[in-house]
């Protein structure tokens, strides 16, 4: 039998422990979105987040566990230690070798000044670094 690729979800606030969801199952095309949702609903209680729905920009991340967006923090997205040029409605998780986990992170702060694609997406009207 072969090992199976997973996803694991990783939430970081600067006021709490890292939480981690883990075990989510990959699947080819499966979006940040999708995974997200799939977590949330094999582990009830564990996390919630909200999504606005922007009719051009597609999905918006603005709260995750009850901490909404306030400038100057954000929450921002990124898959295997990298950044999202896309948002999540959009970002496909790809995996790179069999029985890999692929680890989504959301953070809670300030935005890193050198983060430049994370800059440019906060700065267009209802399309940020969480989407």
């Amino acid at each position: 039998m072969s090992a199976r690729n997973t996803i694991s979800i990783l939430i970081s606030q600067e006021s709490s422990e890292p939480k981690r969801v883990t075990d989510v199952p990959w699947y080819p095309g499966i979006t940040v979105l999708q995974a997200m949702v799939m977590a949330q609903s094999m582990h009830p209680g564990s996390f919630s987040f909200r999504v606005l729905y922007h009719s051009f920009h597609g999905a918006f991340v603005d709260m995750i566990d009850g901490v909404t967006d306030a400038d100057p923090k954000y929450w921002t997205v990124s898959v295997s230690n990298n950044p999202l040029p896309v948002g999540v409605s959009e970002a496909i998780v790809l995996e790179e070798r069999q029985g890999e986990n692929v680890e989504i992170e959301w953070r809670f702060a300030i935005p890193e000044a050198d983060d430049a694609a994370q800059r440019r997406a906060r700065q267009k009207p209802g399309f940020a670094n969480s989407r």
